[in-house]
Formats: C-alpha cells, sequence, structure tokens
C-alpha cells in the first residue's frame, strides 16, 4: 500500500465533510 489506512480515512472524511456543506 502506498499511503496508511489513517491517512485515507482522514481525506475521506474531509472531503465527505466538504461535500456534505452547500
Amino acid at each position: 500500500m502506498l499511503f496508511p489506512k489513517e491517512f485515507v480515512i482522514s481525506a475521506l472524511e474531509t472531503f465527505w465533510e466538504t461535500w456534505e456543506q452547500p
């Protein structure tokens, strides 16, 4: 794996939060 799971999860969470907001 190139990136650790924690890094991917953190990035997904940030992306999701930004997407959810209008």
